[in-house]
């Protein structure tokens, strides 16, 4: 009675912005977003993870991307 339904998934195109780069280019900066403890972490110098991940244009200002995934944000470099 139930047919096997059989699906093609095509692959998404990277998103990208009014300047046409997307986030592996090198004008496009992951910036990161923490939570109130994270900060407090920050000021007195103790590294704290980011909760979220944005990535951003530096030359038209869009924002591209969030992550939240914990994986991928690990595997993120923030700085330098």
């Amino acid at each position: 009675m139930l047919r096997a339904l059989h699906y093609r998934v095509e692959p998404k195109e990277p998103a990208r912005c009014a300047c046409g780069h997307d986030r592996t280019n090198v004008m496009v900066s992951p910036s990161a977003e923490y939570t109130f403890g994270g900060w407090c972490l920050i000021l007195i110098g103790i590294s704290a993870t980011p909760t979220a991940v944005n990535y951003v244009c530096r030359r038209c200002g869009q924002k591209l991307e969030r992550i939240t995934d914990p994986k991928e944000i690990a595997e993120t470099r923030l700085w330098g």
